[in-house]
Parts: structure tokens; C-alpha cells; sequence
């Protein structure tokens, strides 16, 4: 088995309600770093908080039926960026318990 290199990119997005101009140089950026730095058969993981809900409907290869909530802004452009680049959602393909799915709770607890 040959080694292989791997380019991991560790991401924070904007918040649903930043500016879409925002949002737009936010993808531009980890699309070009993804142009310049990933190299033929490398493997590419890209990992962080990106501020959105895909949803629990399973789409293609990208997202799984295992998503929270239904899919908002954010969550489109997410998917969208996975499509451009062959990646999925990873944490969509696996049921968690229910207390794990929220990555954020309000301070009262109701909104999660």
C-alpha cells in the first residue's frame, strides 16, 4: 500500500446572519485553498463549525438521512460545497442518540 498525503482543512463559517457577501468570500476562500494546496490522489478532509442545518433528507452520496432539522441557508451552501469538492456530510450517514445531535443549546435550553 502506497502512503498517501492528506490535506485537512479545520473551518469556522459564518452565522446564518452574516452578510451574504460574507458568506460568499467565506466558500470563495476554501475553494481556492482546496485549488492551490490539494494534489492529484490526496486525500482531503475538511472539518469545523459551519453554522448550518442540512437537514434529515438524504441526498446523493453527500448527505445521509441522519441530518437534524430541516436544511436552512447555510446548510444549502454547505451542500453545495461538498458536491463541488466529492465530500460528504460525515455526521449524516450515522444515528446519534438524541442528546449528541445539537452541536448548540440556548441558555434556557429550549432552542437547540
Amino acid at each position: 500500500m502506497a502512503p498517501v498525503n492528506v490535506l485537512i482543512l479545520q473551518a469556522y463559517a459564518p452565522c446564518e446572519n452574516e452578510t451574504e457577501e460574507e458568506k460568499d468570500c467565506f466558500y470563495e476562500s476554501l475553494d481556492e485553498v482546496i485549488r492551490k494546496y490539494k494534489k492529484g490522489r490526496e486525500s482531503l478532509v475538511v472539518m469545523g463549525d459551519f453554522n448550518g442545518k442540512v437537514g434529515s433528507n438524504k441526498e446523493e452520496d453527500t448527505v445521509g438521512s441522519y441530518g437534524l432539522g430541516a436544511r436552512n441557508e447555510n446548510g444549502e451552501r454547505l451542500v453545495n460545497f461538498c458536491k463541488r469538492h466529492n465530500l460528504f456530510v460525515r455526521n449524516t450517514w450515522f444515528q446519534q442518540k438524541m442528546s449528541a445531535q445539537p452541536t448548540w443549546i440556548s441558555p434556557d435550553e429550549e432552542t437547540k
